[in-house]
């Protein structure tokens, strides 16, 4: 998700959920396609859809310019936000470090994380949700 640009997103009707049309890039799968979607659903609380739109209204809100680039972005050590993907790396360390912050960090992975969503039901490369 951290290399999905915002032209790769479309809602569906009745703005029922996402579609999501990755192109990957020149290091892997060089011009393939990954399309996938993800619908909304009555448990709201683990709703990708929902955070996602969330997270739209609050760059918005910022004045994050998100007609463009990439959807999740950096954010520099001096908070300035880059138009750059959010790479797992990146992802991981952010983990590790409020995991920290919080006295919680029992080496937990993104990875492990991942396994946890599928077993409270988030299923993947289709999910329900609202």
């Amino acid at each position: 998700m951290g290399k999905i640009k915002v032209p790769e997103i479309l809602r569906f009707p009745d703005d029922d959920g996402f579609l999501f049309n990755h192109i990957w890039g020149k290091t892997s799968r060089d011009g393939d396609e990954n399309v996938f979607g993800v619908r909304r659903n009555a448990q709201a609380e683990i709703c990708p859809v929902r955070g996602i739109v969330r997270y739209m209204e609050v760059t918005r809100d910022i004045r994050v310019d998100l007609t463009c680039g990439y959807l999740f972005r950096l954010i520099t050590p001096d908070l300035d936000i880059k138009d750059a993907p959010f790479i797992s790396s990146a992802a991981e360390s952010r983990l590790k470090g409020y995991l920290k912050e919080m006295n919680a960090d029992n080496g937990e992975t993104l990875h492990g994380s991942w396994i946890m969503l599928v077993g409270l039901g988030v299923t993947q490369p289709y999910t329900t949700c609202s």
